[in-house]
């Protein structure tokens, strides 16, 4: 008879220990990535290799524009793209990437970079294409954000920017 006492007791006190760490395990694992979304209108390069229009290695090439994050608040989008490589024969060129998302005059940053192809005959990738880079970093709310960046060129020319910011 003490026996069952101690099991109906002690039973329920496992039952819960249980619940508990399959609760503690799952929120230790990492949990789901955030998505952040940027979107802004076409954007013009200003090409900063004079006598060219930037199909040469070397040439940069800056950006800006509004910018407006999925949460309402509204910033800019500066970046900064530098050809590396020219693949001729192909109409390809790679080129190097850094884009700076800012929100609240600049206190609230998201940062990505990173390499990609590009046609030649343009300054940006072509309308319905996406690039995947990494994110470097953030700071104010993102501060040490991590993760990746999807940017999509939309078929209006406008472009959508998807931070997916692991936990």
């Amino acid at each position: 008879m003490e026996e069952y006492i101690h099991m109906k007791i002690v039973s329920p006190i496992l039952v819960a220990l249980f619940a508990l760490s399959a609760v503690l395990v799952s929120a230790c694992s990492g949990g789901t990535a955030t998505i952040v979304t940027f979107t802004h209108g076409a954007v013009t390069p200003t090409t900063i290799v004079p006598g060219t229009d930037g199909g040469a290695v070397g040439a940069v090439r800056t950006f800006h524009a509004e910018a407006a994050a999925d949460d309402g608040t509204s910033g800019t989008f500066d970046a900064t793209m530098v050809t590396t490589s020219v693949d001729e024969a192909a109409g390809l060129e790679r080129r190097l990437t850094t884009i700076v998302f800012s929100v609240n005059d600049g206190a609230d940053q998201l940062i990505l970079s990173g390499s990609a192809v590009y046609p030649a005959a343009g300054s940006t990738i072509k309308t319905a294409a996406t690039v995947i880079r990494p994110i470097i970093g953030g700071s104010g709310r993102w501060s040490g954000a991590r993760g990746w960046a999807e940017s999509t060129h939309e078929v209006d020319g406008s472009w959508t920017h998807a931070f997916h910011l692991e936990p």
